[in-house]
Order: C-alpha cells, then sequence, then structure tokens
C-alpha cells in the first residue's frame, strides 16, 4: 500500500508539474511573480486539472519540490516584452550566447571596393572634461567625408560604474551618478555632429569597450533593472545614428575586423608590451583596435593567399597629453589623435595619423 501510495504521489506530481509547464510555455506567468494583468500559471494549473482552489496546487508543489522536483520557471517568457513604449529598445537586451565574430558585410573586400574610414580612440569622455575635443574631431570628419566612422569603445568613461573605486571611500563619494555621466555624454555627440554639419553622412559605429561594458554588468549584478540603463544608453546612440556591437564582437569594413580589444580563447583581453605582435601571430584577417591607448602597426607575413595580416592599435582620442588617474604613474607611451584608413582587398592599405594637437591646431 505505502509503495502504491508513493508511486501515485510521484504521477501527481510530475501531473502537476508538467501541465504547469505547459501553462508557462503559454505565456501564465509563474505564482511568485505578482504582475497583475498577467494571469498565473498554478491558477491555470488548478482550472485545467479540475481543482477548485490554487491552494491544492501550492501544496502540490511545496510536497514536489521536498522530492527535488520544480516546474522549469524559465519557460516563462514576458509577454510584456513586446510591448512597450517606442522609446524603449528591448533588442538591447540580449541573451548571454552572443557570437564573438560579427560579420556585417564583407562583400566589398570580394569586389575590389575601397572604403575610406576614420577611427576614434578612446574618448573617454566624462562630465569633468571639455567637448571642444569632439568639435575638432566632427570637423575633420566633415573635410575627410569617410565612407564610415568606427569609434574604437570607451565613448564615455561611466565612472558611475566603476567598480575598482568602492563607493565608501572618499574618491568613491565624489564618483558622477550615472545620470550626469549620461547627459555628458549627450553633449558630447552634440558636439560632433555639429562639427560634422551635415556635410557628409558616414556609416557611424562604435566597437562597446570595457567602460561601456561596466553597464552590462552592472545589469547583470541587478537583474531588477535588467536592461533599463543598457536601453537608455544604446537609444541615445541611435539618436544620433551610430549603430553598435557588444564588448568581444568584431565589425567588419571591406573584410577588416574593428574591435575594442580582440579576446584571447579564455575570454581576456590582449594586453602587455607584445599585444599587438600576439594579435598579429594570432588573426586570420587585419585588425583595427584600441584599448592600450597606444598607436602602434605591426604586419606579419602569413602562409597563404592572404599572405600577410596587419594589427592597427589605433591611440585614444583624450586631449593631448591627458592621462587617465589610473594610470598617472604608468609608463603609458599613450598617443592622442584619429586615423584615417584606407581599405581595399580585404587589407588596411593606408593610414593617416592626425594628432590631437594637429585637430586643436586646425579647428580649435
Amino acid at each position: 500500500y505505502e509503495g502504491y501510495m508513493s508511486r501515485y504521489d510521484i504521477n501527481k506530481n510530475k501531473l502537476v508539474i508538467d501541465t504547469y509547464n505547459n501553462c508557462l510555455k503559454e505565456g501564465f506567468r509563474p505564482h511568485h511573480l505578482n504582475i497583475d494583468e498577467v494571469p498565473s500559471a498554478r491558477d491555470e494549473t488548478a482550472r485545467r486539472l479540475g481543482y477548485t482552489s490554487s491552494h491544492s496546487i501550492r501544496n502540490i508543489l511545496s510536497i514536489a519540490k521536498q522530492k527535488g522536483m520544480e516546474p522549469t520557471y524559465g519557460l516563462w517568457v514576458d509577454p510584456r516584452a513586446h510591448d512597450v513604449p517606442n522609446y524603449i529598445s528591448v533588442p538591447s537586451v540580449q541573451t548571454r550566447d552572443v557570437p564573438r565574430i560579427r560579420v556585417v558585410s564583407d562583400s566589398g573586400a570580394r569586389q575590389g571596393k575601397e572604403y575610406r574610414v576614420v577611427v576614434i580612440g578612446e574618448a573617454h569622455d566624462s562630465p569633468e572634461m571639455e567637448k571642444d575635443r569632439f568639435l575638432w574631431i566632427g570637423s575633420y570628419i566633415g573635410d575627410v567625408c569617410p565612407d564610415a566612422v568606427v569609434q574604437i569603445g570607451d565613448f564615455l568613461t561611466l565612472d558611475s560604474l566603476n567598480t575598482h573605486i568602492p563607493n565608501e571611500t572618499f574618491e568613491g563619494k565624489a564618483k558622477p551618478t550615472y545620470m550626469r555621466d549620461i547627459a555628458s555624454f549627450e553633449q558630447a555627440l552634440d558636439a560632433l555632429d555639429t562639427g560634422i554639419a551635415g556635410r557628409c553622412s558616414p556609416i557611424k559605429h562604435i566597437t562597446l569597450g570595457n567602460h561601456e561594458f561596466r553597464l552590462w554588468k552592472f545589469e547583470d549584478r541587478t537583474p531588477e533593472i535588467y536592461g533599463m540603463m543598457q536601453t537608455q544608453l544604446t537609444k541615445l546612440f541611435e539618436r544620433h545614428s551610430w549603430s553598435w556591437t557588444e564588448y568581444g564582437q568584431f565589425y567588419f569594413i571591406g573584410g577588416v575586423g574593428f574591435i575594442h580589444v580582440p579576446l584571447t580563447e579564455l575570454g581576456k583581453a590582449y594586453g602587455g608590451k607584445t599585444a599587438n605582435h600576439r594579435v598579429c601571430l594570432d588573426s586570420t584577417f587585419d585588425i583595427v583596435w584600441g584599448h592600450s591607448h597606444k598607436d602602434n602597426n605591426v604586419k606579419l607575413p602569413k602562409i597563404g593567399p592572404r599572405n600577410y595580416v596587419r594589427s592597427l592599435n589605433v591611440g585614444c582620442a583624450l586631449p593631448y597629453q591627458h592621462v587617465e588617474k589610473y594610470a598617472l604613474h604608468n609608463t603609458t607611451g599613450w598617443s592622442w589623435g584619429v586615423y584615417e584608413l584606407g581599405i581595399s582587398g580585404g587589407h588596411i592599405q593606408s593610414w593617416q595619423w592626425t594628432s590631437m594637437l594637429e585637430l586643436e591646431k586646425r579647428y580649435g
């Protein structure tokens, strides 16, 4: 009799959980989420199985949990995600299995098309820094009229979300708020657009850097607001006609890959004195990247039809001789300026470095 009752309980628990899971798939919410406009999967399970009250289902689920049996709550997808105001960008809330390489367009490399690309290194905008350099860079873009502008990431510093300065310290209490960081960045984008002044309409793209990634990590640690702050930042990009790829993804123009910093097989950023050489050794295509703030150009021969690979580090677009506080006592060797590249045949064929000093002399 006891064996019969044990099998009966297991079958009853399994029936309830299977029914509950089907309800989750159909959009009924998990019972522990209090969302008035979305009906509960527990109530719907009780209705389908003929129980007069959902309390019985609650008791069965409680007993089943003690025996290691639970509904798969992850089957539920919030239907409200597709019913949001038009200023909210839901696609910015993505699953974690993002591909490391995103081939945007490689057809130009095969067709022999030539591309002119202006590359802006790390700008590290913050509320404490003037915006005039963005006006100079915009004016430079307007004069060059490239096919594309790529900002290599760390467009803004986001000190409000940094974790290496604890909030409870004296310096931590002086950190700007997130809203100040965003307001400052919008001023920087406005200055850039003012400099271009409608003289050209290049593709504008940012390969997000580790400083923008601070926001993603902060939201990952604060799931109650996941997606809200991402949306605010990415919508700001979109309002100023910037497309973007996530930190760690490649963006291709004419067969050349652009990225904030390449990642090793362990998911770590390449770094150190020999980083650019190692990137060139490991890569199968030309790479343009930043992260180190150092201007560095390496070309290595390869066996195969491409014959060689070039790795170009583009320095930074901070004000001339400005060094961030965390690196003040380091042997930095930083470079301040922007690049104009010529791309054809799947390679970087030409490059022109213009320093921030030169930009200020021309447009300041």
